[in-house]
């Protein structure tokens, strides 16, 4: 629940820690610390999922192996033992006949396994999710039309590889084209969608990608994000080299400057 907030509160994978200007500092030094603005990526929830998995995996072989069990007994008086029955009677012997005689049948056995199902398929939710954790990669570069992403890690401003991962790459170079927005009549942003090229020694593959639809490229996958606003690509140079990020534009006032992240 506690890793859930943070990563509702918290931007993640963003590169910056999100907070508000002027909070104080000791949140910032928690958020860094503890890792709240990448928690998918931290040992500390790594734990938390495989203690999780754990306790699933022990009890779904319980599940089935009671399942099992259940399914192997023989159908006999003795099996109702202890069964709930929903009626009790008492049944005469017939006339003419040497006594009762009781016929046993069952309906509706595949119910047993409804349980051992569902937590099965909790299970195989958990297993993909751990194998995204450790090999798959988060990558974020800031693009201009015209711009040509080259097929390097280096390409990107930041990257959060798990920790049995490769840095992302693309497997050709892809050349930004052009941006597509759609505003509503108020002026709002409606949708936004790119076009790029995919560049290869048979020539250029079109392709496009919007918001929510991303486009697959080998086993890389890109999406398109957006800043709902006119942005300004601006690069910052500080003591740990040169940065580049897309900067939105607020209106703040007449004449005033937007907003730029502090700078050491």
């Amino acid at each position: 629940v506690m890793a859930g907030l943070a990563m509702t509160l918290v931007p993640q994978a963003s590169g910056e820690i999100g907070l508000p200007a002027g909070s104080p500092w000791f949140l910032d030094r928690t958020v860094a610390f503890l890792g709240l603005d990448r928690v998918a990526h931290t040992a500390w929830f790594m734990a938390l999922v495989l203690f999780a998995a754990t306790s699933l995996a022990i009890a779904l072989g319980e599940q089935w192996r009671r399942l099992l069990r259940e399914w192997r007994l023989p159908l006999n008086e003795r099996a109702f033992d202890f069964a709930p029955y929903r009626r009790e009677f008492l049944r005469e012997p017939r006339r003419g006949g040497v006594g009762a005689e009781a016929r046993l049948s069952t309906h509706g056995r595949l119910g047993l396994a409804g349980s051992p199902l569902f937590h099965l398929g909790l299970m195989v939710v958990v297993v993909a999710g751990l194998v995204r954790l450790l090999f798959g990669v988060d990558a974020k570069v800031d693009l201009v039309e015209g711009e040509v992403l080259p097929p390097s890690p280096a390409a990107y401003g930041a990257q959060w590889p798990g920790p049995l991962a490769r840095p992302f790459s693309l497997v050709s170079p892809l050349r930004f084209d052009r941006l597509i927005p759609e505003h509503y009549a108020s002026g709002e942003l409606r949708a936004l969608a790119a076009e790029g090229t995919v560049e290869g020694p048979s020539g250029g593959r079109r392709v496009v990608l919007a918001v929510n639809a991303p486009f697959q490229l080998g086993a890389e996958r890109l999406y398109l994000t957006s800043l709902h606003g006119p942005a300004a690509m601006v690069d910052l140079v500080s003591r740990y080299g040169p940065d580049r990020r897309a900067i939105l534009m607020r209106a703040v006032g007449q004449g005033h400057p937007p907003d730029l992240p502090p700078v050491d």
